[in-house]
This record gives structure tokens, sequence and C-alpha cells, in this order.
């Protein structure tokens, strides 16, 4: 049995599509906010001024990303996310879960 099985009853609807796969995937994965001394290391890519200071973790089934995959999309409960990060998880040999940084897209703030 894998891990995966155990877990992915308790998690959330989303739809995951990429620049190498662009047709949309259904899975049911984990989201939650993150502090920001959680993601210290995370990289912002935004013009200066403006930009959404939220993210949030991911945990998500295995087969939900390739490794290879770049521009990462995931909609979830209505709003957009793009994955800034994500690191595959194993236990022993098996490949058990993806965790990954997500950033809200199309939601601007001003800075203060």
């Amino acid at each position: 049995m894998r891990v995966w099985d155990e877990l992915e009853r308790y998690g959330r609807a989303m739809t995951v599509c990429s620049k190498q796969r662009p047709e949309p995937r259904d899975m049911r994965a984990f989201l939650q906010p993150l502090r920001q001394e959680q993601y210290q290391d995370v990289r912002w890519s935004t013009a200066p001024g403006v930009f959404d200071k939220r993210v949030y973790l991911l945990v998500a089934p295995p087969e939900a990303f390739m490794e290879d995959e770049t521009e990462i999309v995931v909609v979830c409960g209505g709003q957009t996310y793009e994955l800034l990060r994500a690191e595959l998880m194993t236990l022993g040999d098996e490949k058990t879960h993806w965790e990954g940084v997500l950033r809200p897209v199309g939601r601007v703030y001003e800075d203060a």
C-alpha cells in the first residue's frame, strides 16, 4: 500500500497544469498558509513595489508533477497559484509525495 493512498481522501480538490503538460489534471492535495519565517529562502520575482506576500505549502501526490515540469499552475477553491518550488519526498525507495511552495496569481497588493 502506498503512503499517499491513506492521505488522499483528506485532501482538497485541485487542478494542475504546466508548460510541458498543459491539459488540466485533477487531484486531491493539501494547501495551507506558511508563515514568513518558514519560507525565507523563497526568491521573489515581481515588479518593484507590488506583490502578494502570501505563500502556501502544497502537499501533493507523487504523480502530481513530473520532475522536469516548469511553469506549474495549481487551481484550488477558485484561486490560481503558481508553484515557486517543489521537492519530491521519499520513504525508502517509495516516492511518497511532493512538498511545494505556492504563490497566488492575479492578486496584487501595494507595498507600503
